[in-house]
């Protein structure tokens, strides 16, 4: 886990590793369902038509545990959940890299956040960063515990 002491230097890495972002400041387009959402993703980078972006979509989301929520609007998801479609949005998008900024923040618990790391473990030939610019704050002269 790479843990950075202010916001320049997250950006820094950010810049120079070519990420897929997820994070607060990377919002949800709230008029889109949650499957919308992802579907632009695929029918923006990756060219293809509506109708089977729709059905990819709709076939990971099953996969992932998550098909529940599928015709959810931003607003009508839980934090964790908002959570999980960023992050599957960063998974289907074509960047090698995904980085989540300051997770700790997007959660309501601390435990929460075991739920994300075993869900981006279900991406194959991603590399899933965790950064953190105040996570030391968290742990000042205390062990840290990793989750993983």
């Amino acid at each position: 886990m790479n843990i950075f002491k202010t916001y320049t230097d997250l950006l820094e890495f950010v810049d120079q590793n070519d990420c897929a972002i997820v994070s607060e400041d990377t919002p949800l387009l709230v008029e889109l369902s949650a499957q919308e959402n992802l579907s632009l993703i695929l029918k923006y980078h990756e060219k293809i038509s509506v109708k089977k972006a729709d059905i990819l979509i709709k076939e990971l989301l099953k996969d992932m545990g998550l098909g529940k929520l599928r015709d959810k609007k931003p607003f009508e998801l839980n934090k964790l959940e908002k959570v999980s479609i960023q992050l599957i949005r960063a998974y289907i998008s074509p960047f090698e890299k995904i980085c989540i900024i300051k997770p700790f923040s997007m959660l309501n618990r601390v435990e929460d956040l075991s739920y994300i790391i075993t869900l981006s473990e279900k991406f194959d030939k991603k590399e899933v960063s965790v950064l953190d610019t105040h996570l030391h704050n968290f742990y000042k002269e205390s062990r840290c515990l990793t989750i993983r």
